[in-house]
């Protein structure tokens, strides 16, 4: 039942603790991030007037640090929220923007520079940067992506694990208070392309890249009237996915993962042990040999032609030449992948005067 892998969910966000996540986008990845606030406390969906509500004061005991209701609430693409979740093991940080990069991402990226380092980084903008600014977006988005991944790896250190979220799939009629009439009716194509191109450069500049379009291409019904955003359900995987990586990077065991494939959700366990379900084709190496992680079908390598290859098995060819993540391999004790930051983060940033050590929990 949707109860039963709640519960295993919530069992698995618990084990992370101590660990500073910042989500950087627009409004599909405000609710990644409410997702993930609710999840760290408490065993339940997110509420549809809780993913609608935006700038608000407080969501689940986080608080609007600046921007939203403290200012002009409107549509524009100079709109600002930025939200903090901040618990005794858990900081987790929502900075909205509408572009990839501007002079507004250079003053987040500064912050980072200057403050606090997270040991995960979400991030991801498209539809506003292709909708909004130039009908010719291509080359503007691609110079934007450019600066941004180059200065978002100048700035991280190696251990912070950086996932790129593609977008998902769009309406083929759209209706969203950020979207102007003049938005063509091929967007939703326009959409595929910059995936193609925002996925090839996170992973040149060895980012994970996490395939969402994929994901999600017969998931539609999760999709809600708008044509853009999605529903509880849809959010929780997405949560899943992210924190199933996570455990994956830091080689720690995801308490009974779930895999979805369609409608269909299962769990995978061996000798009493909870394993990934992609452990059982026999690809994924353990220890100290693992330098790459290798994950099927949730995570794709932007060669991995975006969703083109839909029979997945060990024989096939993309599954050896394309599916592969960049993980560092500096982790302590060659775990392999990306560990969380073992010296204390910085004292205090200007949202945050917390300091605790960085340590991941097992299970």
């Amino acid at each position: 039942s949707d109860w039963r892998h709640l519960q295993i969910e919530y069992k698995g966000a618990l084990g992370f603790r101590n660990l500073m996540f910042v989500c950087i986008s627009s409004s599909v990845q405000r609710s990644v991030y409410k997702d993930l606030v609710l999840l760290l406390q408490k065993d339940r969906f997110i509420s549809a007037k809780q993913l609608k509500t935006k700038g608000e004061m407080s969501f689940e005991n986080d608080s609007l640090v600046e921007g939203g209701c403290q200012s002009q609430m409107h549509n524009g693409s100079n709109y600002r929220e930025i939200r903090q979740f901040q618990s005794d093991h858990h900081l987790v940080r929502f900075y909205f923007v509408t572009r990839i990069y501007s002079d507004y991402m250079q003053s987040i990226l500064e912050d980072f520079q200057r403050g606090m380092k997270p040991d995960v980084v979400i991030v991801n903008s498209c539809v506003w940067d292709i909708s909004r600014y130039n009908s010719r977006w291509i080359s503007d988005y691609k110079d934007n992506l450019e600066k941004f991944f180059g200065r978002l790896r100048d700035i991280m250190p190696e251990e912070t694990l950086i996932i790129w979220n593609l977008a998902m799939p769009v309406g083929e009629r759209i209706r969203g208070g950020f979207l102007v009439p003049e938005v063509p009716a091929h967007l939703r194509f326009d959409v595929v392309e910059a995936n193609f191109y925002s996925g090839t450069l996170a992973d040149e500049y060895g980012l994970d890249v996490l395939d969402l379009h994929f994901q999600f291409r017969f998931s539609l019904q999760h999709r809600t009237n708008d044509g853009v955003h999605w529903n509880a359900l849809a959010h929780r995987r997405i949560t899943t996915l992210l924190l199933q990586h996570a455990a994956q990077a830091w080689g720690v065991i995801w308490p009974a993962p779930l895999t979805s494939v369609g409608d269909e959700v299962s769990s995978h366990t061996k000798k009493g042990q909870s394993m990934l379900s992609y452990y059982k084709l026999g690809l994924v190496m353990k220890g100290d040999e693992r330098s790459r992680i290798f994950i099927i079908p949730t995570f794709l390598s932007s060669s991995a032609g975006r969703g083109s290859h839909p029979v997945w098995s060990e024989s096939s060819p993309l599954v050896h030449q394309h599916l592969w993540l960049r993980c560092p391999t500096s982790s302590p004790k060659g775990s392999g992948g990306h560990w969380p930051h073992s010296t204390p983060h910085p004292g205090k940033d200007k949202y945050t005067n917390c300091i605790f050590h960085s340590h991941l929990l097992s299970f």
